[in-house]
């Protein structure tokens, strides 16, 4: 008899449940385990399908956690899908050292009137290799390809360039210093991919980063103020990301794109910058999303001959001018 009672306890829980369960959202995501053999330093493009299976439009925000979560960069962080749509989110991710490490992407769905749920996908990345790590205390050419190269103190210099990188995949980490000039260019490099550079502060250069030619370049968790031309100039080059980063007090635009393409400005604050706050000229496919962009002398955003343009969820206000698009239209 007690048996038989908690079966139809449990039958009664499970009925609950389910109809609860069919009343909120549905949240759908394919491909959502990888193990990714790799070798140390070597970033790694993959992606998860997102879908909404529900008849109403959802929400979703998406986080990093785990092992190398400040070496995993999205495509996305927050979209929206109406009903029955799915997209691509690409993340690329990369090991500093050998082992085996354990990421995960968390997509959150949301909806009016309907409880959150959230789905995880986990990147399980296999290391192997040793990359090379040189700690520096100056201004310096880093030309070591595939190295790590990590900052010990703040610096002051004089010098037309700082770091000038000229190897492709070479990472710099600031780590949390602050980088100071008087002109000149804080971090350079012309003609080399796949550059990353991080977690500190590049003040009072006439350019704070300034890349020709580079492709897969990463500039994020950095402070770029006070300089007297741009604070970051792309020329040329494609797949490059800025993110998470304040960008301010430049006496011509925050970040200018020159004739490049397929590059994703997300999670920024850019404010107070003479010019505009972000400029594309002859620059197409990009990813303007969820950045602040505030009190900049010229408009926020500022696009010359510059199509397929995907600007969303920014925050643009008190800027002279908000858009100007000319001769083409995204």
């Amino acid at each position: 008899m007690i048996k038989r009672k908690l079966l139809i306890f449990y039958a009664l829980l499970f009925t609950l449940g389910f109809a609860s369960l069919s009343s909120a959202i549905t949240a759908s995501i394919g491909n959502s385990r990888f193990i990714i053999n790799s070798e140390v330093g070597e970033i790694v493009e993959k992606y998860v399908l997102v879908g909404n299976v529900n008849d109403f439009p959802v929400n979703i925000n998406v986080s990093v956690s785990g092992d190398l979560a400040n070496n995993l960069i999205l495509s996305k962080n927050q979209f929206s899908l109406m009903a029955h749509e799915e997209r691509r989110v690409y993340f690329n991710i990369s090991a500093d050292e050998s082992g085996t490490t354990e990421t995960k992407i968390k997509f959150t769905y949301s909806a009016e009137g309907e409880a959150s749920i959230s789905l995880v996908a986990t990147a399980i990345v296999i290391a192997s290799g040793q990359r090379e790590i040189n700690l520096v205390s100056n201004c310096q050419v880093l030309n070591k390809e595939g190295a790590l190269y990590i900052l010990q103190n703040d610096v002051i210099t004089s010098e037309d360039w700082c770091f000038r990188i000229f190897a492709r995949d070479v990472t710099l980490d600031l780590n949390g210093y602050k980088v100071t000039g008087n002109g000149g260019t804080g971090v350079f490099s012309d003609g080399f991919d796949s550059i990353n550079v991080f977690n500190g502060t590049i003040e009072k250069f006439h350019y704070g980063y300034w890349f020709n030619n580079g492709n897969n370049v990463v500039i994020k968790n950095a402070i770029i103020i006070n300089s007297s031309g741009g604070g970051i100039w792309f020329n040329q080059g494609a797949d490059n990301r800025i993110e998470n980063s304040i960008i301010e007090g430049s006496s011509f635009s925050g970040i200018f794109l020159d004739g490049v393409d397929s590059t994703i400005i997300r999670n920024n604050e850019i404010k107070n910058n003479l010019g505009e706050g972000i400029s594309l000229r002859f620059a197409d496919k990009n990813i303007i999303e969820g950045n602040f962009i505030e009190d900049n002398n010229h408009s926020g955003i500022y696009l010359l001959l510059s199509e397929r343009n995907e600007i969303s969820q920014n925050t643009v206000q008190d800027n002279n001018l908000v858009f100007i698009i000319l001769e083409r239209l995204n």
